[in-house]
């Protein structure tokens, strides 16, 4: 199965209008402090993750324009917060949630309490929706710090405090050895020995990128860039015949790849529901700038076309679900 996002100019699209759409364009404005304190100046990311939001309070018929999802209410927000640790970023959410007050004080209590691991696992477990792995990693750097102090009590904020910046450091690190061997990241180079000599081709040419893979927040991302897959799979003349045979392929190939990351994901990291992030990049510039459509609708019959075979190469040809986003 298959969960395939539009491009982030069509998120807002069967929402109430007013309200809705003013509190989009709040939690825009909140999200990209937060990946900006996180150091990530990406706007698809900013753009992917409020499609995501729609979509998720659309399908569960929530409306952002009533009461339920008003600031403080923590609806809303916890859906962000769900979206933000799922998607491998779980220092932005720890930001999110600490500029939007989803912690509230009938969340936690302000007393200086006596402390041990199992209440620190259960305030990290209450505050973001991590791996049961990368909450106890966490536990141990909570914990270790406290007896370094020499604190026999702390509040609940002290220790929600702790593991934010303990969680913001970790993560900061594995973004800055993204192309350094590390102990927190799988580089890409660690899946060659699992794939076809057709993968290996792909995944040289760029057609195909992996990106590191988070050791302590395990989500399995992979990018198809459309210019890529033109020129090395596509014979000239480049036409609607040749390109969509070499979609299809190329896209048959992306799902065997996801398929192994997810399976050594599972194996490796005891990932909960682990899930492969897709992104496909380039696709309408690629249609224009090889295909020339003469008129506006022919592109985006192309386009229409072109993202049918996806989703049902995709779909038929893996047994996992996966994320995709149309960038």
């Amino acid at each position: 199965m298959i969960k395939l996002y539009p491009q982030a100019q069509d998120y807002t699209e069967g929402l109430d209008s007013g309200h809705a759409v003013n509190e989009l364009k709040r939690l825009r404005e909140d999200l990209e402090k937060c990946f900006h304190n996180a150091g990530i100046r990406e706007d698809w990311l900013l753009d992917h993750l409020l499609s995501s939001v729609a979509e998720q309070v659309l399908n569960n018929g929530q409306n952002l324009s009533d009461g339920s999802n008003k600031k403080g209410d923590g609806s809303l927000e916890q859906t962000v917060t769900r979206l933000l640790v799922d998607a491998g970023y779980p220092d932005v959410a720890a930001r999110f949630t600490h500029i939007r007050s989803v912690a509230a004080s009938s969340f936690f209590s302000s007393q200086h309490d006596p402390w041990d691991e199992k209440r620190i696992y259960d305030l990290i477990n209450k505050r973001l929706p991590l791996s049961d792995k990368a909450c106890r990693n966490l536990v141990k750097r909570v914990a270790g710090q406290l007896r370094e102090l020499d604190f026999k009590n702390a509040s609940d904020n002290l220790i929600n405090e702790m593991a934010e910046h303990n969680l913001d450091a970790l993560a900061r690190k594995e973004r800055q050895k993204m192309h350094q061997v590390s102990d927190w990241l799988v580089t890409p180079g660690y899946w060659e020995a699992f794939f076809s000599n057709e993968v290996a081709h792909l995944t040289r040419a760029g057609v195909l990128s992996i990106h590191p893979v988070s050791q302590l927040f395990p989500v399995p991302r992979l990018t198809l860039r459309f210019r890529k897959l033109i020129d090395h799979c596509v014979e000239e003349p480049v036409t609607e015949l040749s390109l969509l045979p070499a979609v299809k392929k190329v896209c048959a190939r992306m799902a065997e790849v996801a398929d192994i990351l997810i399976s050594q994901t599972t194996e490796n990291h005891t990932a909960h529901n682990p899930q492969a992030h897709l992104l496909i990049e380039g696709l309408d510039e690629a249609v224009a700038e090889y295909l020339r459509p003469g008129t506006k609708k022919l592109r985006d019959g192309i386009i229409s076309e072109v993202t049918d075979i996806i989703r049902e190469t995709l779909n038929n040809k893996s047994s996992n679900e996966l994320i995709v986003l149309m960038q």
